[in-house]
């Protein structure tokens, strides 16, 4: 089988974690096509890496990435045989401008299209900007024209297919987790703890400090929480964005810089998981929630908005809470008792010990067959005429 690969992953391009795992997800294809929207400062070369080639847009704007990534595809498909192109599929990482070139390209070469969800494109909080609205516009023509599609959790499939927006075959493939990272026997390189002076409960958030991740409201939830529990909770928020100068400004002007510290975002987030007394998300929305899975992992209890894999992953009460979205009033009732209440707090904690949350396909062999099988589903499917 032949893969092109349409997506925005621009680690590709140097040695990391992440390029030696999505290069051998595909090293078994016949050949493996990996189309990257850059832009041309970033001064990225087309690289040869066994089966795959990876080739950067280097479009001069962002308005040029659907164009250029069209190119592209267009000049590698049309040295392919009938036969090829049968044997060939377009893989995007998303329905929106990802989806959009592989849409063109699949119409102009009549080569099989695989489309894939990582983020809650239903979500009533994800057309609050004007290019999420058009991106709103264009996902529902890209989903049905798929010749198979992959989500990464139950709540964007069970969509898909109740309002029969696909034709084509949904699978849901969580994202992969190496689980062996967070074993508990390890020893932690830090402990969120020594971050404060006192003995404090210790509640972590760790995302892009965007405007989508609320972390103003949970700064502002906190603050209430302090006045409570004062010199007892801290917050530790690792992350970096667009808003990190906004919410540090935030932060002093209401007076916690002692109660809530900022830590620049790092890969390795273990010893941060392990040692924090809570795992707190605030998201409006998620496609997946990788981080909600890694706290329980860690075993570390979450509260959590109402997002991504959450419902199918946290057992309330027993592992988690989870709130409504955007609802603050909740989250301050549920951190006043768990802080509040110890007894409750630590029965969680024993039932996480005692029943350790399973990540699905957490061996990378059965991973990769399945995504290996998702994609070429989409070859045998014939659309209805």
């Amino acid at each position: 089988m032949i893969v092109i690969s349409i997506g925005t992953e621009r680690k590709l391009f140097s040695e990391n974690s992440t390029r030696e795992r999505i290069l051998n997800m595909g090293k078994d294809f016949e050949q493996y096509h990996l189309i990257v929207f850059s832009l041309a400062k970033d001064t990225f070369k087309q690289q040869v890496i066994g089966n795959a080639i990876l080739y950067p847009t280097n479009s001069y704007s962002k308005i040029g990435y659907v164009w250029d990534a069209i190119k592209i595809a267009y000049r590698i498909t049309k040295l392919f045989s009938r036969n090829e192109k049968n044997n060939t599929v377009i893989t995007a990482q998303d329905p929106f401008e990802c989806g959009f070139v592989g849409f063109i390209v699949s119409r102009l070469q009549k080569i099989k299209l695989h489309i894939q969800i990582h983020t809650d494109i239903f979500s009533l909080f994800f057309k609050n900007t004007r290019v999420q609205y058009i991106r709103m516009l264009i996902a529902p023509i890209i989903i049905y024209a798929a010749d198979a599609i992959r989500c990464d959790c139950k709540r964007m499939a069970n969509i898909i297919m109740k309002k029969k927006m696909s034709r084509a075959p949904v699978a849901i493939l969580p994202i992969f987790i190496d689980v062996k990272k967070y074993d508990l026997s390890q020893q932690v390189k830090s402990d969120v703890h020594d971050l404060f002076q006192e003995k404090r409960f210790v509640i972590l958030m760790a995302s892009r400090l965007e405007p989508e991740k609320e972390i103003s409201m949970a700064i502002d939830v906190f603050a209430k929480i302090i006045t409570t529990y004062p010199k007892q909770a801290g917050l530790v928020i690792v992350g970096s964005g667009s808003l990190e100068q906004n919410l540090k400004n935030q932060v002093k002007e209401i007076g916690l810089e002692r109660d809530v510290l900022f830590v620049p975002w790092v890969n390795d987030l273990q010893s941060y998981y392990k040692t924090a007394d809570l795992f707190w998300m605030t998201s409006r929305f998620e496609g997946y929630g990788l981080t909600i899975a890694e706290s329980l992992l860690c075993n570390t209890p979450v509260l959590t908005s109402d997002v991504g894999v959450a419902p199918e992953i946290i057992i309330t009460d027993k592992t988690g809470w989870i709130c409504p979205s955007q609802n603050s009033v909740c989250f301050e009732k549920k951190l006043n008792m768990i802080i509040g209440d110890r007894a409750t707090y630590q029965a969680i904690k024993q039932y996480l010990v005692q029943h350790p949350y399973v990540h699905a396909y957490a061996d990378m062999e059965l991973y990769k067959k399945a995504f290996i099988e998702n994609i070429a589903s989409a070859i045998v499917y014939k659309q209805p005429i």
